[in-house]
Formats: structure tokens, C-alpha cells, sequence
């Protein structure tokens, strides 16, 4: 019985097309008082879906809330947000690094963005009187107008004047 060998033509397609992560909403400089909510896009350039997509933000004198974000599936040729809460411990520069990592079937990629800030010292709410008056009379009244004055990125509610003495 002898055989013959026979000869298929297959096409087989490799593609280097990667998955990227991206700067959407990332100011150069934060202050160090609070927090600052930062968005990185996880883009698939590729032709197919991929499985597992997780974002792990890094950074020293960072915290980061959430630690790890699993985005799960991302279809062909899409992107998606992930939101992430920064508080800075130190000020200065700092270098954030986010890892995007995915499997396309069954092998493991990763994908690296670095994003330098810089945390600054800054007053990021603070109250302006805009009406104040010269002088009250022991047992009188007066108004006192106040305007509360918002450099955060995001919109602010419930905010408390306290007085700091007894008059």
C-alpha cells in the first residue's frame, strides 16, 4: 500500500494588531487634598473579540480604588472606559503605570500605559464671603453671604460651613 502525499493550501493570518490603553480623562496635575476620578480606555484593535480584560493600575505614594478593574469581554474593533479614584499620599511627580492584560483564545497578552502627574498642594474647594458686614450689634443679626468656590473636575453637593468661633 503505497500512499501519496497530498497538499492543501491554507491560509493562515497573523495579525500584531494589539490592545492599547489610552489617556480619555487624566489631568497633568492633581491635588493632594482628596481624590481625583481618572478614566484609561482599554481599545481592541484587533479583529476579534478577546477574553479576560483586566486594567491593574500602579503607583507609588497612589492609592488607587478600584485596585484591579475587569472589563471581561471586549468585542472586535471596540473600546471601553475604566474609571479609577486616585488619592495621592506625597507630592511632586509621579509616575502612574496601568498594565491592560487580555487573552486572545487561550494565550496570555499585556499591554503597558505610563502616565506621569504631578500632586500639587491646592486648595480644591473653598469658601469666598461675598457679603460680610462692618459691624453687629450684641444681640443682633446680620447676613453673611458666602459662595463655595469648586477647582475639582467633578460637581460637588452637601457642602458644610462651619464656624470656627463663638461670637
Amino acid at each position: 500500500g503505497g500512499g501519496t502525499d497530498v497538499q492543501y493550501p491554507l491560509l493562515m493570518k497573523v495579525s500584531n494588531s494589539s490592545v492599547d490603553l489610552l489617556q480619555k480623562s487624566v489631568p497633568s496635575k492633581i491635588s493632594k487634598g482628596g481624590t481625583t476620578d481618572i478614566i484609561i480606555t482599554a481599545v481592541n484593535k484587533r479583529e476579534n473579540a478577546i477574553s479576560d480584560v483586566i486594567i491593574t493600575p500602579h503607583g507609588d505614594d497612589v492609592n488607587f480604588v478600584p485596585s484591579i478593574y475587569f472589563l471581561g469581554s471586549l468585542a472586535a474593533k471596540t473600546s471601553q472606559d475604566a474609571v479609577f479614584s486616585i488619592e495621592p499620599l506625597g507630592l511632586g511627580a509621579q509616575n502612574l503605570t496601568f498594565v491592560v492584560s487580555y487573552k486572545n483564545g487561550d494565550n496570555l497578552h499585556t499591554g503597558t500605559l505610563h502616565v506621569p502627574i504631578t500632586v500639587i498642594q491646592a486648595l480644591d474647594v473653598a469658601p469666598i464671603i461675598t457679603n460680610f458686614p462692618i459691624s453687629i450689634t450684641k444681640g443682633g443679626s446680620s447676613r453673611v453671604s458666602v459662595e463655595v468656590y469648586n477647582a475639582k473636575t467633578e460637581k460637588i453637593t452637601g457642602v458644610l460651613i462651619t464656624p470656627i468661633c463663638d461670637a
